[in-house]
């Protein structure tokens, strides 16, 4: 499959093909750890042909390298975890999903359950369960999680200022149920958040230090989720809309030791005029209301920033992509952000700020039933570069 890649020109470009490369013996890789898996899977159904890990990992129409007969038959699927953001250092991880489709003929989604841990270099390291699915013909959608780890972040009291590094030993609980509004692609339900934090700081400078810099504290919430989504492809959208609204409410009266209000809008278009090119925007803004502890403010979600490198009380995040089909299989991408973040002062943070990023990327599709693209992101950020591996949409983890 990879002479079909795009010829480009230069350095970088050179670096973008050794990245490639090494990522499809990843996937490769660690397809191939599930292999007996795949086989007990044919011994229990007998009507499935039993095929070999390559005609698993084939698409015989075109011959090249696709998993989609492999995601399809459901059980258990490895998905490995590479980590580039520059806030935990380069690391590894591996997420073993066990994929169920028995509801998808009634017009559920697949119900996924996860399990995964990873570690980067600063010597964070994470681990965290999960369940994702619907029920109810599709009516009703629900996601339960459990996560805890150790995990070394910098902090920027103010923009521009000294840096300082804390340690977040923390536990989370989340739950989350929605249900369809009437016949309609709205979905409405409530969540509920748990966290328990220990918080240290990483550094002496001399100074005695704030509180807050180190403390153990409780945050629980209540909060509602309402979504709408009419994406033609949950992996890589070509056409639709991807918008949530929700709201978290952290009250004493929930044990929590903070009161304070979080608050996300998010919205996502995607339009493509033809099979050759698909056009897309994102914008969201989020904000806290209230008593936030440092490390809970929002912070600009581009690519090319670091994750909690430009934090506020309000933040704003808008990003536009265009994206360039060659072929079935290949693509190439474009694309420019910017962010803005703005502080009341009600926190240690203070200051405001404006950042503008741009950058390109290759895809492949990995899965051609399904939709599922992979590849790699060159960001240039206003103060570094960053490459990002990317799983289906750079926009993912805030779609629902």
């Amino acid at each position: 499959m990879w002479q079909d890649l795009p010829k480009f020109e230069g350095g970088r470009a050179l670096v973008f093909r050794k990245l490639l490369f090494y990522y499809k013996w990843i996937l490769v890789i660690a397809l191939a750890m599930t292999v007996p898996e795949s086989a007990r899977a044919q011994e229990r159904d007998p009507e499935k042909p039993k095929l070999s890990f390559g005609q698993l990992t084939t698409d015989p129409e075109d011959g090249k390298f696709d998993a989609s007969r492999y995601l399809g038959r459901g059980g258990f699927v490895p998905l490995p975890i590479v980590i580039t953001d520059p806030a935990l250092g380069k690391g590894l991880g591996l997420a073993l999903a066990f994929v169920d489709h028995s509801g998808v003929p009634n017009g559920e989604d697949p119900t996924v359950s996860l399990l995964g841990a990873a570690g980067t270099v600063n010597g964070s390291r994470m681990a965290m369960i999960g369940r994702k699915g619907s029920a109810g013909g599709g009516d009703f959608k629900y996601i339960a999680a459990l996560a805890g780890g150790s995990v070394n972040l910098t902090f920027f009291p103010n923009v521009g200022s000294t840096p300082l590094e804390f340690n977040n030993r923390a536990a989370v609980a989340y739950f989350e149920g929605r249900k369809r509004l009437g016949n309609s692609k709205f979905f409405l339900g409530p969540s509920l958040t748990f966290n328990h934090s220990n918080i240290k700081p990483n550094f002496d400078n001399g100074n005695p230090l704030p509180p807050v810099l180190s403390q153990k504290i409780k945050q629980h919430a209540v909060g509602f989720v309402l979504t709408y989504d009419n994406r033609d492809n949950h992996f890589t959208p070509n056409n639709g809309l991807s918008f949530n609204l929700s709201a978290k409410s952290f009250l004493p009266a929930l044990g929590s030791d903070s009161d304070f209000v979080a608050g996300k809008l998010f919205g996502a278009y995607f339009y493509s005029p033809d099979d050759r090119w698909t056009l897309s925007a994102m914008a969201m803004a989020e904000g806290t209301f209230g008593d936030a502890p440092f490390f809970m403010e929002p912070s600009i979600s581009l690519r090319g920033v670091p994750y909690n490198r430009y934090q506020g009380d309000r933040v704003f995040s808008t990003e536009f992509e265009v994206r360039r089909n060659f072929g079935n299989r290949w693509s190439v991408l474009g694309f420019a952000g910017y962010g803005k973040t703005n502080s009341n002062n009600t926190s240690l943070i203070g200051g405001n700020f404006d950042a503008v990023v741009y950058g390109a990327g290759f895809r492949y599709r990995l899965a051609s039933k399904f939709g599922l693209d992979v590849g790699v992101d060159y960001a240039i950020g206003p103060e570094i570069d960053v490459i990002y591996f990317t799983f289906g949409h750079a926009w993912a983890r805030h779609m629902k």
